[in-house]
């Protein structure tokens, strides 16, 4: 018989590929879909990335802000965006994150107003 675990609170994760899941589901790949990090693809790669198994562990529900090729800047940048709409319905005190940094090499450029 499993163990029931308290649910007490959200854990928040970002980073690059390593924490979003870089997987793409057997379906997608049929139909010629070759980036991770398309939308369609998000209900299962972040089912099999490690935030999903850790907040699993713990008992808590999970927020995947990770973008798979995030440089250290975009993950700063949305990080902030995101904690500040996670506290609109969650109390900070119930907020964890765990933050995995990409490789320094990794640059955001501002190019025609996207970066």
């Amino acid at each position: 018989m499993a163990k029931s675990r308290l649910n007490f609170g959200t854990l928040y994760t970002n980073g690059d590929s390593w924490t979003a899941g870089h997987f793409i589901a057997p379906k997608l790949k049929k139909k010629g879909v070759k980036d991770c990090n398309d939308k369609r693809n998000d209900s299962y790669r972040l089912k099999y990335a490690w935030p999903a198994f850790t907040a699993f562990r713990l008992g808590v529900n999970v927020v995947n802000g990770a973008h798979a090729g995030a440089s250290n800047d975009g993950i700063v940048r949305s990080t902030i965006n995101d904690i500040n709409e996670l506290l609109k319905t969650t109390p900070a005190k119930d907020i964890y994150a765990i933050i995995g940094w990409s490789s320094p090499e990794r640059k955001d450029f501002f190019y025609k107003n996207e970066y």
